[in-house]
This record gives structure tokens, sequence and C-alpha cells, in this order.
């Protein structure tokens, strides 16, 4: 252990060991000297010399031998002699040392007198002094206190014995541990609730008291700094009492503390010291402005007598007045001594209400002013409605003087504009595009770039004001990608779209469509900005789908689209017209013969489908869609069943790895119950397709739910699992041993399935859905949705558990909005959602819910375990709507999934 340093200093005067702890002091013999008693005759004058040495204690003589016999030291001796003689010098200054303190010291009735007399003498220092008397410091209960405040808070609740088993439990199953910390937060959490609600219900009168307190604690804790603040500055005033920022920092800060009367003490004698600086003036002002308007007049006026050229007290003199005559006056006195202060002249035309007085003010003041840009706007677009011509002799030249103004520059195209409305000229942009060219151009020779986002702002203000639209509408076309010049076209489009959106729904709508539209001039083989511009409105679609189409007609997924919308509108010739154009302009493309099949289908002539069909194969006979949509359509016209395995047959043998044709085919055996050739051609599948989940679940439905038999529909689950590393797997077999045994040995499985995936989502929903304690579900909920950063089907599944397990609709409803905040892939979250809506949800609601599901492609849906099984069926083409309410019953219970 390390010696501690002070053991090797010098102690303090006076200090006694152990006096903190109740030690009164002592002395030793050590201290002291020996006890003995000398007799008086060693007691004489020759004692005093410290070189006397009595004879008879002297040391034999050297030639003598002693009682030891030795005639003279060894080594030993002599150290053991150094030893001693250290040991005697160093107790003589310790002997020394104590003398001197117990000399120095006062007796102790003298203390305790001057200790009191220092107490009475408290009673006359200031409140200044008292503050800044130091800390005791009591450092012996310090911690102590701090001990019992820590005690104090903590609370302690008695723990149920569901807790403790489940503790007990989770010591055989470290998967499945219960937090008891976590427990005894969440019960801190409800109690704090408890206590808000109760608060709540007090009225407003609790909450006001409450802050009142809040704001003493504030000022408790501001009160050691204001004071050293007050310090500080009170040094600031005295060394520089001419400075205007000190006596302004000492006013605000006593009118920080509440302490009116000597902020305005303080405020006034700054005003004696700077009558010069207009700052310290205006503080004063606002410090009486509350109380007393007609001081703050006589001080205003005082003011202005010291600094005349002083804009801002000119101004705080007219915001004084009420009446318009006054402010007048106190204008036209400022402006004669301050003839060239831009505020001055624009507040002096605001008070004018006649146009004519107006122009008459903005003449001079540019006359006066002539480099203000501001002056010079301001006059030429009043000049403008009077006299157009003046108003452009005025803008070349202010142009000459002021050629790095934008606010100026932009005017030649606002006169532009104005001249085209009073000649009644078409809404032509050409000309105006012309000029603003010219005025992009200009402020480039002057070194002068604006970004997009900048002109914008111009824009914004065009628009609020309902003026020059077509202006606006040139400007963003010839901006959009100014400030982009590096970024690449897809981030670039990206970005403006993202501007553009942020239009939508406000008084600036119009701007968006005009970004929308600009983009796609700029980049006219861009799907992405065609697309924005397309969807973001619904009046006028099919003029946008025209106008994109004209210029790529190659573009198969915007033609299926508009034929979409079109049929959405009910306007089916057109939609058919479409199509026929789409097949013209790509006569290659399969995508428009399966949505031409598809048109057909729906339409009254639906034979006329299985003509094209066959059109689909003879062209693309590689392609097993036309095999699949032959066995739906046949399957949909009441085609025999012979006739089907057929096709089935056909289709099979020209696409043996295509799992959709046993699927189909086991579906057909299945419907006419012939259950063993329905297994006879999965297995078969199977055996084509290794990898197939879909063909082995088939499989194992049949087994279990048709023919009943639960040991083979077992063995078909587990070779899955062991030949398809998949959690879709695992996810069946988990359900297989919940239905068949036991929900025990489903969560065994459920162990195991997490080692392999454990961040699988359908894995984790099971979990979820197993665990029946909602204080552990809620722990769950947490964990998984790190795991799965936050997949919207998990975050529907939680939604679901909070409506039908929890009882909190209106906390579920907002989890699910959370799930369908961006653009959705996976059916089953819509399906989840519908439930909810349909049982909780308003009539708006649900209109709303229809309305959502119509903007999304039915082709962007391709996620989604029920989902998948309504698409493999054999009915062709199903609506939206009809797939959304059919996977909704599967999922309408309280457990979904399991």
């Amino acid at each position: 252990m390390e010696r501690k340093a002070f053991l090797d200093q010098e102690p303090p005067p006076g200090y006694v060991a152990g006096l903190g702890r109740g030690a009164t002091g002592f002395t030793t013999q050590a201290d002291v000297g020996t006890g003995r008693i000398v007799p008086a005759s060693f007691s004489d004058e020759e004692s005093d010399d410290e070189d006397f040495v009595d004879d008879r204690f002297k040391d034999a003589d050297e030639t003598e031998n002693g009682l030891s016999g030795f005639k003279e030291k060894d080594d030993s001796d002599n150290e053991a002699d150094q030893v001693f003689a250290e040991i005697e010098e160093r107790l003589k200054r310790r002997n020394k040392r104590k003398n001197e303190v117990q000399e120095d010291e006062e007796p102790l009735d003298e203390i305790k007198k001057n200790f009191q007399e220092l107490k009475k003498n408290l009673t006359s220092i200031s409140e200044e002094e008292w503050f800044n008397l130091p800390e005791s410091g009591d450092l012996t209960r310090k911690n102590k206190r701090a001990r019992l405040e820590e005690q104090q808070q903590q609370r302690f609740y008695a723990v149920p014995d569901s807790v403790i088993n489940g503790v007990v439990a989770d010591t055989m199953e470290t998967s499945n541990s219960i937090d008891v910390t976590k427990i005894s937060v969440a019960k801190d959490r409800l109690l704090g609730l408890r206590l808000d609600e109760q608060l709540d219900t007090e009225g407003n009168d609790v909450q006001e008291y409450l802050n009142s307190l809040k704001e003493q604690e504030d000022f408790s804790a501001k009160f050691g700094d204001i004071n050293r603040a007050r310090l500080i500055l009170n040094s600031l005033r005295k060394t520089e009492p001419h400075r205007g920022s000190s006596w302004i920092a000492s006013a605000r800060l006593e009118e920080q503390s509440k302490n009116f009367s000597k902020a305005k003490e303080l405020i006034i004698q700054g005003c004696k010291m700077c009558p010069r600086d207009e700052n310290v003036w205006l503080e004063r002002i606002r410090l009486n402005k509350t109380t007393d308007t007609t001081l703050c007049k006589i001080i205003v006026t005082e003011g202005l007598q010291y600094n005349i050229k002083s804009v801002k007290l000119w101004l705080q003199a007219i915001d004084l007045e009420n009446e318009s005559f006054s402010r007048k006056r106190i204008l036209r006195k400022a402006l004669e001594n301050l003839p060239s202060s831009v505020p001055l002249w624009r507040r002096m035309i605001e008070e004018e209400s006649s146009q004519e007085e107006k122009l008459k003010l903005l003449t001079k003041a540019v006359e006066l002013i002539p480099d203000n840009s501001e002056l010079c706007v301001d006059y030429i677009r009043m000049e403008q409605k009077h006299n157009l011509e003046r108003a452009k002799l005025f803008l070349k030249d202010s142009l000459t003087k002021i050629p790095q103004s934008v606010d100026l520059t932009l005017l030649s195209c606002e006169i532009k504009e104005y001249e085209q409305f009073l000649g009644g000229e078409p809404t032509s942009t050409e000309k105006l595009s012309i000029v603003f060219l010219d005025v992009l151009q200009s402020l480039k020779n002057q070194d002068k770039k604006l970004t997009f986002k900048e002109w914008l702002k111009y824009c914004e203000e065009y628009e609020k004001k309902g003026e020059y639209k077509n202006l606006v509408k040139v400007i963003i076309e010839n901006t959009v990608t100014l400030g982009f010049e590096d970024v690449p076209e897809p981030e670039l489009v990206a970005t403006v779209n993202k501007i553009a959106h942020e239009y939508e729904g406000t008084e600036l709508a119009r701007l968006s469509s005009l970004i929308y539209y600009a983009l796609t001039e700029k980049f006219p083989l861009n799907s992405s900005a065609w697309k924005s511009f397309i969807n973001h409105d619904k009046s006028g679609i099919e003029d946008r789908f025209e106008k994109c189409l004209d210029k790529n007609p190659t573009w198969v997924e915007f033609w299926i689209s508009y034929n979409s919308t079109l049929l959405k509108n009910g306007n089916i010739e057109k939609a058919r017209e479409v199509l026929d154009r789409a097949t013209k302009h790509n006569p290659r493309d399969p995508k428009l013969i399966v949505k031409s099949i598809e048109f057909c289908f729906n339409g009254p002539n639906r034979t006329e489908s299985l003509e094209l069909i066959e059109k689909g194969i003879a062209k693309f006979p590689e392609l097993k869609i036309f095999y699949i949509y032959k066995i739906k359509v046949s399957d949909a016209l009441k085609t025999s069943s012979n006739m089907l395995l057929q096709i089935c047959d056909d289709g099979i043998s020209k696409h043996s790895k295509a799992e959709e044709m046993y699927l189909l085919k086991s579906e057909i055996l299945i419907k006419g119950d012939d259950f063993d050739k329905a297994r006879t051609t999965l297995e078969q599948g199977i055996t084509n397709c290794s990898q197939s989940f879909s063909l082995r679940l088939k499989l194992c439905f049949l087994d279990e739910f048709k023919m009943r038999i639960i040991t083979r529909a077992r063995t078909v689950l587990e070779l899955a699992v062991t030949e398809i590393k998949s959690d879709l797997t695992w996810f069946e077999l988990i359900r297989f041993e919940n239905r068949n045994r036991s929900k025990e040995d489903a969560q065994i499985v459920l162990s195991k399935a997490l080692q392999k995936h454990p961040s699988s989502v359908l894995l984790l929903i099971l979990r979820i859905q197993f665990e029946e304690r909602t204080s552990k579900r809620r722990n769950l909920y947490i964990e998984s949705l790190k795991k799965t950063n936050e997949d919207k089907l998990l975050v529907s599944v939680i939604a679901h558990n909070l409506w039908r397990r929890d009882g909190k609709p209106e906390k579920a409803f907002k989890f699910f909005k959370q799930s369908l905040e961006s653009s959705v892939e996976n059916g089953d979250i819509l399906s989840i959602y519908y439930n909810f809506i349909r049982k909780n949800g308003s009539p708006e609601q649900l209109q709303d819910f229809w309305t959502t599901v119509d903007k999304i492609d039915k082709d962007q849906l391709k996620k989604g375990y029920y989902w998948i099984q309504e698409t493999q069926d054999l009915t062709p083409w199903k609506q939206t709507d009809e797939m959304i309410e059919n996977t909704a019953r599967k999922l309408d219970n309280d457990l979904i999934y399991t």
C-alpha cells in the first residue's frame, strides 16, 4: 500500500489528533521528559552548560577494560549509537515545536468571547455581504444526508407469487427471463400517470401552483449565479462607467430577479453616464413602456436631445404616439434630421392612405436615396400603374446604378407580364421566358447566382399575393436545376420531387404542380419524374398520361396504369382504345397481351380471352404465365375436369419446373375428391421443384385436413425443415404442433427455430402470440421491434394485440397508422387493418381506407402469408378489395397467425 504524502509533512499549528472525533488531547512522558526528581546536588549552575558531564558517569578510560573487558567498540555499537542519537534529536525537535504551539495558543475562554463578538457583528452586514459568506461545508454528514434522501425517494413493491414463479421457471429456460427491475419501473410509471390524472382533475389552480413552485426552484438554483453576476457587473460599471452595455446588462439582471425598481435606478444612472448611447435610452423606454407611456415620451425626447441622428429612437418616438397626425409630425421632424434614412421613409409612406401621396413621397425618397433597391422597387411598381413608360425609364436608370439587385432585375419581367395583360395578349410564356433568361444572364455577369430554393422564395411571395402567375411558371421552369449542377439525375429528381411534395395540400399547392411539370420538361425520359407528375393530383390525370405516352410510347407500365385508371373511372371504350394503341407501339410485349386477356375476361365476351391466350402461347411458348391463365380461365368458363387436367398436363410437359402447374392441377383434383392423385401430383412437383415451399405446404394440408393422416403430414413438414433452409418451414411446423399436439410442444419447436432464425418476423410474431402475460408481452414487443428494425407486419400484429387482447383500440389505431405511413407491399397488413377499421372505425375512416387501397397498385402487393395463398387458387384476376376481404376473414381471430 502506498504511503500517504501528508504523513511525512509537518502538522499545522495547534493540531491535536482525533479532536474531530471527541478527543481532548493528552501528553505522554516522551513529551515532557523523564518523571524522576533530580537531586539538588545535580541542579547547579554547571548543569546549564550543555557540555557539562558528571565525572561519575564518564566512560572508562581507553586504557581501562571496564566491566566487559573490551578495549574498544565494534561497528554494530557505533551504528546503534548513531540510531539512538537521531531518535533523541527528533524527540527534542518535537518537544520544542509543541512548547511553541502551546505558548501561541489563546485560552479557550478568550476564543469563546471573540466568537460571540463576531456573531453580534453579523447583524450589521449587508445582504450582499451575507450571500458572499463562504459555505461551512458539513463534510461529516454530507454523504449521510445524500444517502437518506436517496432512500426516501426509493419505492418498494410487494412482488406477487406469479412473478416469483416466473423467475424460478426462467432460471430453467434462460431465453425468456423476467426483468423484475423493468416491472418496478413500470409500476413507477403507472403511479406517476395516476398522479398526473389526479392533478388534471383538480383543475388549473393546481397546475399554476406547480408552475410557481418550479419558478421558485429555478430562481433558487440561479440565485448564486445572479449574485456572482451582480459583483462582476458592479466591477465593470466601476472600471468602465461610460460603457452602456454594462448598465443595460445590470438592469436586465435585476429585471430577471424581479427587482424592477433597482433595474430602473440602474438604467437611469446609465443614461446619465452614457447619454450618447441610444441603446441605453431604448432600454429605459422598454422598462417603463408597460407602466407609464407619458414617462416614455419624456425619456425619448430627452434621449433625442443627445442622439438626434438615432433612427431607432425616432421610430420609438413614433410608436409611442396613438394619433396618425402626431406620428406624421414626428416623422417629418425625423426626416429633417435624417433625410437619407430608408426605415423612416418607408414608415412615412405607410402612414399615408392616398396612393397619390404615397407616389409623391416615393418620388422624393428615390431622389434623395437613389442607390436603395427597396425604395426603387416600390416606386417602379407604383409608377407603372400611372405611367408605364416613366417606370421603364427609371428601371433602366436604376439597373445601371444597382445592377446586382435581384428584385430590380425581376421588375423587367413583371413589367413585361403587365404589358401583356394590358394589351390583352394570350397567356404565352415564350416572350416572358426570353426576358427572364436575360435576367439570369445579367445576374450571372454580376457573379450573382441563386439556387432553385432561393428562386422559390420569390415564387412563394408572388403566389401568396396572387400576382404574376406566368412569371412564377417561367421562374420554376428555368431554375429547377440551379444548385444541382454536380448532382446525378436520379438524385436530383428525387430531391426536387420531395420539395414539390411539401407544397401539396397547402395554399401554395399550385407550385407543386409547376415543379413536377418543370421536371418532366427538363428530364422527359425520367420515369420517376413522370410518375410524380401524373399521380400528384386526380384532376387532369388523363391529359398527363397522354403527354407522357406521347413522348415515351414504349413505357408499357404507364400504358397499363393508364388503362387501369380509365377502367376505375368507368371509361371502358377509351380503356380498350388505350390497350390497342399500347399493343401497336409494343407488339412483342407479353404484359400487354396479359392485360388484354384480363380486359376481355372482365368484359361481356369471356371466350375472346381464350383466343388471346392461345395467341400468347404461340408467340411466347417459353412463358408459363399463359398456361396458368389458360387453366384459370378455362375453370372459370366451366370447362370439364378432364379437359382441365389435359391442359395442366400440357403445361407441365412444357414447364416441368413451374410449381404453379402442380398446385393448380392438385387443386382441380381436390375439388373432384381425388385425393390420391392430388397427392401423387404434389409429390411429382416436389421432385421436380425441390425448393418449393408452397408444394410441401399444400401436401401437408392435404394429409392433415383431407386425408386425416397426421403422422404423414408431420413427416412432410419435418422433411421440409431439413431440406429448405427457410423460416417459413419452421413457422408451419410450429403451427402444426400447436394444432395437433399442444402449445408447450409448439414453444419447444419455436425455441429451436429462433436459434436458427433470430430475426424472423413470423417466428417473433408466434413468440408474441404464445405469451399470455401482458407485462411479458410488452417486453417482447420492444425486443422484437429492435430485431426486425420495426417491421410493418410486426407493428400491425402489435396493434392487433392492443385491440383484441388488451382492449386499447385508441392506442392500436396509432400503431396501425405507423404501419401504413409509407408504401405497403404486404397484403396481410391491409387485411389486419381492415378487420380493425370495420369494427372500430367510423364510416368516414372506412371510406378513407378504401381510397388508400385504390391508390395502391395491385402488382405492388407481393408479400403476405395469407395474401400469397389467395393469389394461388383457381380464380383469375381478383380485385384488390375482394382479396382483402377474403384474407381478412382468415385473420379474423384473437391470435392471428397461430
